[in-house]
């Protein structure tokens, strides 16, 4: 998306953010404008209650990852065509350990 950024997405492993949705739901904050460089999106996953979760960063964890890498992940190498990726299950829901080995 060239004409707009994904600043962050927020997710709560604890409660839900909408009572009335019948599945859980994300909060994506996108900006609109061509992003800054290779500006990065901020995954966070709430592991508190939400007003909690924002003031004390004890209880998110916030995993950053540049624009360029989101859109290598997300590209077929055969093709160069936008295939997706799978956000949600990397950057919300791993477990720590997850991201130790990967970052290792």
């Amino acid at each position: 998306m060239e004409g707009a950024h994904v600043e962050a997405v927020y997710e709560s492993a604890v409660e839900r953010q909408f009572s009335t949705a019948a599945i859980n739901t994300l909060i994506s904050v996108i900006r609109k404008g061509a992003p800054d460089g290779d500006a990065s999106t901020r995954f966070v996953s709430l592991r508190a209650e939400f007003e909690k979760a924002l003031s004390v960063a004890e209880h998110r964890r916030e995993i950053a990852k540049p624009r360029s890498a989101l859109q290598t992940a997300g590209r077929n190498p055969e093709t160069g065509k936008w295939t997706g990726d799978k956000w949600g299950g990397k950057y919300l829901r791993a477990p720590d350990i997850y991201h130790h080995i990967i970052d290792a």
